[in-house]
């Protein structure tokens, strides 16, 4: 239930509606403004466990808005993921539970709030038809179970169960990657990395393991390891935002600047025959020099042939 954040947007959206209108009253409310926005700066930044602290003094003085209880429970919850003592995990997840149930009684109907009352209660709701996980029937099972238990902070019960749906789908990504997260949240650093190394080589072509098994280097503060599985995660997803998440949280962390590499591109002219000539010679025995030629090459393609197919109309 951590995993996706997009069902969030529409009640961040409310959250900075209900920033807004703290913010009139900041001469008198300036603590809570400054608070609100904060919170919501950090959350929209997915920086959840940070934004606990802001979000309890905006509960406190506005106990009475249910899509703010929502959202401070969301941030208890996923802050309890990330502490390493389960008996504090635990605190943090009743807490978390405590905060939905009252965004309901103050009128908050929305369907993953529900969900999350009842995995945190030990009562999964009934399973819709489609299969979220996996199209074997008890594969399926394994995981909306051992999900749930993870919610609750119960690691190794939600291990057993993540084991369990892989010997029964082996392809299943989600549970390898979920196993590598209760490993993280146990602090078994080395175990951790074998599930999630699990994940990667089910689908090596998605961000999320290579990205998620970051975590354990960045907590034993082994940055340089960190930084290549966020690069890893990048280059396999470069379209998806959320693999520039972990990079740009290492630079944060790390206090480095990140920046497109400059690239020089060769200046070039065309002869008489329409051939392209550098202005500076590219000697074709350099290794670096191949994807310059491949340039050039592709440049007086375009000159002498795709360009006039392309626009018969035009003139160069």
């Amino acid at each position: 239930m951590l995993k996706n954040h997009l069902f969030l947007r529409p009640i961040l959206f409310a959250l900075l509606l209900f920033v807004a209108g703290i913010s009139l009253q900041a001469q008198t409310e300036g603590e809570v403004a400054q608070a609100a926005e904060r919170a919501a700066r950090l959350f929209e930044q997915q920086r959840f466990a940070e934004a606990v602290p802001d979000f309890e003094i905006v509960v406190k003085a506005s106990p009475n808005e249910p899509k703010v209880r929502f959202i401070y429970g969301f941030c208890l919850l996923a802050k309890s993921k990330q502490v390493n003592n389960p008996a504090e995990a635990k605190q943090l997840s009743d807490k978390a539970l405590e905060q939905f149930k009252e965004a309901k009684k103050l009128g908050m109907n929305d369907q993953t709030n529900e969900t999350l009352i009842a995995m945190l209660s030990g009562t999964p709701p009934p399973t819709s038809s489609e299969p979220t996980y996996s199209a074997n029937p008890e594969a399926e099972k394994a995981m909306v179970a051992a999900e749930n238990l993870f919610a609750q902070s119960k690691y190794d019960e939600a291990i057993k169960l993540f084991e369990k749906a892989l010997s029964l789908d082996p392809k299943l990504y989600q549970a390898a990657v979920s196993g590598g997260d209760c490993f993280v949240a146990k602090g078994d650093w080395e175990t951790a990395e074998k599930w999630y190394q699990r994940g990667i080589a089910i689908d090596p072509n998605r961000e999320t393991a290579y990205r998620y098994s970051g975590t354990p280097f960045m907590k034993q503060k082994k940055f340089d390891q960190a930084r290549e599985r966020y690069i890893e995660a990048y280059i396999v997803e470069p379209y998806n935002s959320m693999s520039l998440r972990g990079i740009n949280q290492w630079a944060q962390i790390t206090s480095k600047s990140l920046s497109h590499p400059e690239v020089e591109i060769p200046e070039l002219t065309f002869d008489a025959k329409g051939k392209a000539v550098p202005k500076s010679a590219i000697d074709p025995k350099d290794a670096a020099a191949s994807p310059w030629l491949a340039y050039l090459s592709a440049r007086e393609s375009w000159k002498n042939e795709k360009f006039a197919k392309a626009f018969p109309q035009e003139k160069q």
